[in-house]
C-alpha cells in the first residue's frame, strides 16, 4: 500500500510513525508546505526502519503522491487552548480546499482520510471537491470512541479491546455518547458492572472534553488520533468489514451534513452505514449534533 500523508505536524509524523511500526504500508510518501521539516520526518523515520517492516520513505511535493492508494490529510492550523472549532474551521477552510484540489489532480482514485479539524466541516470541504462521498472519510468519532473504550477500561481494569461502544454526531462538544451501547464481550454493561453515576459522569465528560483537556495540558493530541487514524487504515487495507463512527456527508432531514454514523468499513472505503434504534432523546441529541454542524457550515459560507 502507497500512503500519503499531506501535513507533517504532530498529528503527521506520530500517524507516519504509527503506520511504521504498525507495517500497513509498503511506501510512505510525506508532503508539507514547510519542506525541510517533511525532510527531517523523512530522515528520522528512516533511520530506525532497519528493526521494522520494509518500508520506502521519501518527502517531497504533491507530484510523489501520484497513485497512492490512500492520502491522509491532517495538515492546517492546530487548534489553540480555548479556541472554538468555529475559529479554527474559517482559518482551515482555504488551506483545505488547495490541498483537496491538488490531492485530485495527482491521486484521483485514492482514498481519502480527513483528519484536519474540525474534522467535520474539513469532510464536507474535501467532499465538496471530491464528489465521490464513499471514498472521503472523515475521522469523526472514531477518536473519540477510542476515547471513551479506554477510559471505561481504565476505570473497569479490563483492557479496553473488550469494550465496544458507539458514538454518533459531531466530533465535538455536541457528540452523542450511546451510554446504552456498551458491551463487554458481548454482555450489557450493566450485567459485568454496575458504575456509580458520578463515575460513569466523570468518564462521559472525560470523552467529550478530552481533547481539549490535552490541548491545554501539552498544547496538542496526536498519540491517540494516530491510533484511530490506522483503525479506519486497518478495516480497509484488511477488509475487515469493521463498524467505526466516521464522518460522511449524508442526508439529514433533507439537508447535505458531515456527521458519524457507525460505518461499515472495507476495502473500498465506504460499504454502507446502519441505520439506529435511538430513544427519543438520542434522536433529539443526535439533531441538535447535526444542526450545530450545518449551522457552521452555513456561518462559514460553504
Amino acid at each position: 500500500m502507497k500512503i500519503s500523508i499531506i501535513g507533517c505536524g504532530r498529528v503527521g509524523s506520530t500517524t507516519a510513525y504509527a503506520l511504521l511500526l504498525k507495517g500497513l504500508a509498503r511506501e510512505i510518501v510525506l508532503v508539507d508546505v514547510d519542506k525541510d521539516r517533511a525532510k527531517g520526518e523523512e530522515l528520522d523515520l528512516l533511520h530506525g526502519s532497519a528493526e521494522v517492516a520494509n518500508v520506502k520513505i521519501s518527502s517531497g511535493d504533491f507530484s510523489l503522491i501520484s497513485h497512492s492508494d490512500f492520502v491522509i490529510i491532517t495538515a492546517g492550523i492546530p487548534r489553540k487552548p480555548g479556541e472554538t472549532r468555529l475559529q479554527l474551521a474559517a482559518k482551515n477552510i482555504d488551506i483545505i480546499k488547495e490541498i483537496a484540489e491538488k490531492v485530485l489532480y495527482y491521486s484521483p482514485e485514492a482514498v481519502i482520510l480527513v483528519v484536519s479539524n474540525p474534522v467535520d466541516i474539513m469532510t464536507y470541504v474535501v467532499q465538496r471537491v471530491f464528489g465521490n462521498e464513499r471514498r472521503v472519510i472523515g475521522l469523526g468519532n472514531v477518536l473519540d470512541q477510542l476515547r471513551f473504550r479506554s477510559l471505561l477500561g481504565k476505570e473497569l481494569n479490563i483492557h479496553p479491546q473488550n469494550i465496544d461502544a458507539m458514538i454518533i454526531g459531531e466530533h465535538g462538544d455536541s457528540m452523542v455518547i450511546l451510554e446504552n451501547s456498551i458491551t463487554i464481550n458481548g454482555l450489557p454493561l450493566s450485567q459485568y458492572k454496575t458504575l456509580d453515576e458520578g463515575v460513569m459522569k466523570d468518564i462521559l465528560h472525560n470523552t467529550r472534553y478530552g481533547g481539549a483537556q490535552v490541548i491545554a495540558l501539552k498544547g496538542g493530541t496526536y498519540y491517540a488520533v494516530a491510533i484511530a487514524v490506522c483503525q479506519v487504515l486497518e478495516a480497509i487495507i484488511f477488509d475487515t468489514n469493521k463498524i467505526l463512527p466516521v464522518s460522511l456527508v449524508q442526508q439529514f432531514e433533507g439537508k447535505e451534513v458531515p456527521f458519524s454514523l457507525p460505518t461499515v468499513i472495507g476495502k473500498t472505503g465506504v460499504i454502507r452505514t446502519i441505520d439506529l434504534n435511538l430513544t427519543p432523546k438520542q434522536q433529539q441529541e443526535l439533531a441538535n449534533s447535526v444542526f450545530a454542524i450545518h449551522s457552521m457550515i452555513k456561518e462559514l459560507g460553504i
